[in-house]
């Protein structure tokens, strides 16, 4: 069984596996001194296991007084020894560092630094760290994530700037490490940012209706990777003065881009469908919500950021800031990380998933355009549709019967009883009172 991962006695911020042979604390790879075959934390360790071990074979022979007397006495010639040559080796140390904080780090204000120092900029908004590190030119930095080696630089000048370290919620962990030309490290600095952000709060919420506003829902959208409907529905969308919400991939995006120039031209608000449309978890394995494997914080990012920037390279704006898993499948892991990543998660409402998505005729889940017409109106009939989403597809595998065929119908009805269709994001402001 692999030992447990301690971090270090005199430097908590470091891991280490490894202990002193005397006191038993863990202690990292430059705190560990070797003596006689074992590593120990220090000297004074290493002495008081010397001396007991003396005194215990002592103890095994016969001794005089005087035997015990010389013993306690060269025991005690040793303590001193080590004391003097620590202070000896500490004073010099402490010169050599004031003369090259006088050699190479004295500012136009003339205060004088230490041989390193780290300073820290946050940007709220974006979950952003950057850091200010003020160090000789030419010198080599590693910086180290949450235990991991994440990059490398090589200070330019006096002051190093490693910029755009983003933040996760909890507790952030530092270590700065300083490499010479033989590839030896030494530990410069180590912090740890808690990170706590009431917008990465607001954006793990994921929303599938809205309360309190009467007579106004959202018609949502998701595009995958199919658009043989796409320009009915948007020709249908104009033509009834509607705008809505249009989730889609980047897949979408890099097949259509003229398709999603319309989109944005036509005043539809695009919300991130993740770039390809995986499985997030292992809803259809075993039924449950635990992520699949392989499914991290960094694939996370990498669905939405990658579509993201796609879409920014066709239409040169961001995305709205919100998505929709694909599937459906979430947990709150996966709605943390993409909180992280700048994005709310949209779902949509009791029984307003309208299954246009469904082409197999046999499915019991199959709903002809007709009974889709029906089951819209008869939720609405039944229960409202106030503050409700209602999700349909962009394309679709049937053959015939496709859904947009009773869009423009069901659209006019629901305006017919006095229903005002908004974006998301207008949803969400009425749910504010904006």
């Amino acid at each position: 069984m692999t030992p447990a991962v301690k971090n270090c006695k005199y430097h908590p911020h470091i891991s280490a596996r490894r202990t002193c042979y005397y006191c038993k604390e863990p202690i990292c790879p430059q705190c560990q001194h070797h003596y006689e075959k074992h590593i120990f934390c220090g000297r004074w360790c290493y002495v008081r296991w010397k001396a007991e071990n003396v005194v215990a074979q002592i103890k095994q022979q016969p001794q005089t007084a005087m035997q015990l007397t010389v013993f306690v006495f060269s025991i005690l010639l040793l303590i001193f020894y080590f004391n003097s040559r620590l202070a000896h080796l500490e004073e010099k140390l402490n010169q050599q560092n004031a003369k090259t904080a006088q050699t190479f780090f004295t500012d136009t204000t003339a205060q004088v630094f230490s041989p390193f120092m780290a300073d820290t900029i946050r940007r709220p908004m974006a979950n952003l760290l950057q850091l200010h590190i003020c160090i000789q030119p030419g010198t080599v930095v590693a910086l180290e994530r949450d235990g991991q080696m994440t990059s490398t630089f090589i200070a330019p000048d006096s002051n190093l700037v490693i910029d755009n370290q983003r933040l996760y919620a909890g507790k952030n962990r530092f270590a700065l490490w300083m490499l010479n030309a033989g590839g030896q490290s030494t530990l410069i600095d180590s912090f740890t940012v808690d990170f706590n952000s009431a917008r990465i709060d607001y954006l793990r919420r994921y929303v599938t209706r809205v309360d309190g506003v009467d007579k106004v829902l959202a018609l949502t959208f998701d595009g995958g990777s199919l658009n043989n409907g796409t320009e009915k529905i948007l020709d249908i969308l104009k033509q009834t003065g509607i705008r809505c919400t249009i989730f889609l991939t980047g897949t979408f995006i890099h097949k259509y881009p003229h398709l999603v120039r319309r989109m944005v031209k036509d005043g539809h608000e695009i919300g991130n469908h993740s770039y390809n449309h995986p499985h997030l978890t292992r809803l259809e394995i075993d039924g449950s919500n635990a992520s699949l494997t392989g499914v991290s914080r960094e694939f996370i990012y990498d669905q939405l950021l990658k579509a993201d920037s796609l879409f920014r390279s066709v239409t040169h704006r961001p995305m709205a800031p919100y998505w929709r898993a694909p599937f459906g499948e979430l947990n709150n892991d996966i709605l943390l990380w993409a909180a992280e990543a700048g994005f709310k998660h949209i779902g949509w409402s009791q029984r307003c998933d309208t299954w246009d998505w469904v082409a197999d005729t046999s499915s019991a889940l199959y709903r002809t355009n007709g009974q889709i017409l029906e089951h819209v109106l008869t939720v609405e009939r039944k229960e409202g549709l106030n503050g409700k989403i209602l999700l349909m597809h962009l394309g679709s595998e049937r053959k015939a019967d496709f859904p947009y065929m009773i869009l423009k119908e069901m659209i006019e009805t629901l305006q017919s009883r006095g229903y005002h269709f908004v974006l998301i994001s207008e949803l969400l402001n009425k749910k504010a009172g904006v």
